[in-house]
């Protein structure tokens, strides 16, 4: 069901628990506030349907995948055991004689397997039209060219490039420790420079004292790139020093390029259209074959799309938008 974490609207879950035995709430973490809540709610609507969280889920810990199917199977055991028996499933999806001997008899691995293969695999990916889509496109290609390097990540949105279709990743230590993370490699018995990563967000969270600050100190000759898409963006598009939007309660605009050469960096370059696959490319290859010695800064710079969806729909008249989207439909069809 719908609701808001805080505060809870009252009358939809009373809606929606009216007729119901149970129901099952899944909130990670402990104490749990809203189990709780829900547990007032329904008890001073006088509906008796019996409130699960924590007592078929753990009270502490991360709700992976596994943990909260462990949870709902516990849940379903409860109330209609014969589906985890395989007697109540449909026909098609009931196991045959030669399957049970495959999966030693347990009809839930049946159950599962009926309902997995109903489910389109969809793993985490970057957003449609994210700008940093094409910075790790031109990481590479440029792989094609001098070979893999080391890439050290860090916590945000561009940590989906350790998965496929780029798989560009060794190490991730935390929130703006990506040079930080890297830094053992600063010895000159490594052929290649490293790469690590850094949203802005991460920058400057703690990234331009732990990662460029160290970096200038000990004369690193490796390779930092900041991803400037404009906002945390990996937190909810919250402004942070370098955005460019202007905000009349919080300081923006102040360039990160600026920040790294006010602590010592000498090799340092903006990026300002991550788009162009050519320009990302080949500052790139530079700052990885470059003679020059000494840390070096890239940043990459285009707006976050949701943030930028958010800012400019409001601006664009109803009546144009619709007849943007006629016009996008006639063209498909």
């Amino acid at each position: 069901m719908l609701n808001l974490t805080y505060p809870l609207i009252d009358d939809e879950f009373k809606r929606f628990c009216a007729g119901k035995r149970g129901i099952l709430l899944v909130e990670e973490g402990q104490p749990d506030f809203i189990e709780q809540n829900v547990n007032t709610i329904l008890r001073r609507a006088d509906l008796q349907t019996r409130v699960h969280g924590k007592d078929v889920l753990p009270m502490a810990g991360e709700y992976t995948g596994g943990v909260v199917l462990k949870g709902v199977a516990r849940f379903i055991d409860i109330y209609a055991p014969t589906l985890l028996q395989g007697r109540d499933l449909p026909a098609a999806a009931r196991p045959a004689a030669s399957g049970l001997a495959v999966l030693n008899g347990n009809p839930k691995a049946f159950a599962i397997q009926a309902a997995s293969s109903e489910v389109q695999p969809r793993p985490p990916s970057f957003c449609t039209g994210c700008p940093e889509r094409p910075i790790f496109t031109a990481m590479k290609l440029l792989e094609r060219e001098l070979g893999q390097h080391h890439v050290s990540c860090d916590i945000g949105c561009h940590l989906f490039s350790v998965l496929p279709p780029f798989n560009i990743g060794a190490t991730t230590m935390g929130y703006g420790l990506g040079w930080a993370g890297a830094s053992a490699f600063n010895t000159p018995e490594t052929s290649k420079r490293t790469i690590a990563m850094m949203g802005d967000g991460g920058f400057w969270h703690n990234g331009l004292t732990s990662g460029v600050g160290n970096a200038v100190f000990n004369q690193t000759d490796n390779v930092l790139l900041v991803v400037d898409n404009g906002y945390s963006a990996a937190t909810g598009g919250q402004d942070v020093l370098s955005s460019k939007a202007i905000n009349p309660i919080r300081s923006t605009n102040n360039p990160i390029e600026k920040a790294v050469c006010g602590v010592g960096v000498k090799w340092a370059k903006t990026v300002t259209n991550t788009y162009s696959l050519a320009q990302m490319r080949d500052t790139l290859r530079e700052a990885l074959t470059t003679k020059e010695k000494g840390p070096k800064v890239i940043i990459a710079q285009s707006e976050c799309m949701l943030n930028r969806q958010r800012r400019v729909k409001p601006q664009i008249p109803q009546d144009d938008c619709r007849r943007r989207t006629c016009g996008a439909r006639a063209l498909w069809h």
